[in-house]
């Protein structure tokens, strides 16, 4: 596959009750293996009931995924925070990285700030989720993946 016909889409939602981390790590095999097969690659982070997720591979493959997510009942409030085409993967590593995120994992000034004040995925100022995931991927966050 050519670089140049990469899609990425990163989107934020909320947990139904009872759907948290836990019951997230035991669908991952799946969504793994489904990933795989589909050349997708990305990554997804759990903090207090809320979900920011990376999907990044072919564009008819991405928009595929993201529809089946749409219509899972284990979450709602989905919001597509930045859709479109990318020169490469931000995420090559993982068909589906995981990792919970709490206020103890921060040490980037910037996101302590945007914590601090009690917010949440879904409410990520416009632009903020690059820096947020910039962030992740140059801290010490990246160890806490699976």
């Amino acid at each position: 596959m050519s670089e140049t016909s990469l899609y990425q889409l990163i989107y934020t939602s909320k947990a139904c009750e009872g759907f948290g981390a836990n019951e997230m790590r035991a669908l991952l095999p799946e969504a793994r293996r489904n990933n795989a097969e589909l050349g997708i690659t990305g990554i997804l982070l759990c903090d207090r009931g809320e979900f920011l997720q990376v999907l990044e591979g072919p564009e008819a493959s991405v928009k595929s995924v993201f529809e089946r997510i749409q219509r899972n009942q284990d979450h709602g409030q989905i919001s597509v925070r930045r859709e479109g085409p990318i020169d490469k993967r931000r995420f090559p590593e993982f068909t589906m990285g995981f990792s919970e995120v709490s206020v103890e994992d921060l040490d980037d000034p910037q996101m302590n700030d945007f914590y601090t004040d009690g917010t949440c995925y879904s409410e990520l100022k416009p632009g903020w989720e690059k820096v947020f995931l910039t962030s992740f991927m140059q801290g010490h966050w990246p160890d806490k993946v699976a």
